[in-house]
């Protein structure tokens, strides 16, 4: 590959990096979920579901559901529907009184991006007006530790494999040229 085949290459993997993160940039929407938002439900549901309109990873999700006390009703980890890989599930206590319900939902982005929501629904036939719910900001339920250093290994090796690149092609191909007998078929 000669020096200028070289840089109109190396050019074009550089505007194809800049390029994709626009399509990748948009975060996580969610689109359904199960009780539905503002829902009034007979009995309490076994699970709830959250679906997004892209997968999301379980690991640092979050899905808290509390009654108007502010306990914790959830009985298991959030995990992935087994049907749609864009429905996270989390199982609920069985039999849940009468009441209104929070459901708080935190989950990272493709893109890597935090998004975060709640709703009310309610269990019972008639469970009054809605209640006022304290909702904990994104910052409470800041990144995980686990998610920051994977982002940052992606990032190194992003940029080890453009360093290598440039070494490779735009240094040492250039350079042994030069030289008379070098042999670069092993590097």
């Amino acid at each position: 590959m000669s020096g200028r085949r070289s840089i109109v290459a190396f050019a074009a993997v550089c505007a194809a990096a800049l390029v994709a993160p626009g399509a990748a940039g948009a975060h996580a929407y969610l689109i359904r979920t199960t009780p539905p938002a503002s829902g009034v439900l007979d009995s309490s549901p076994k699970d709830v579901a959250l679906t997004y309109d892209e997968a999301v990873e379980p690991r640092f999700a979050i899905i808290s559901v509390t009654d108007v006390r502010g306990h914790q009703l959830t009985s298991g980890a959030v995990r992935r529907s087994p049907a749609n890989p864009d429905t996270l599930l989390v199982p609920l206590r069985a039999n849940l009184p009468q009441g209104w319900y929070l459901i708080y939902w935190r989950a990272i982005s493709v893109d890597g991006h935090p998004v975060q929501g709640a709703f009310t629904y309610a269990v019972g036939p008639n469970p009054g007006p809605p209640p006022k719910f304290h909702v904990p900001s994104i910052s409470a339920t800041s990144t995980t530790a686990q998610l920051l250093i994977t982002r940052w290994l992606m990032f190194v090796g992003v940029m080890f494999s453009i360093g290598l690149y440039v070494l490779r092609f735009l240094i040492l191909r250039p350079v042994a040229k030069r030289v008379q007998g070098v042999s670069l078929r092993g590097v």
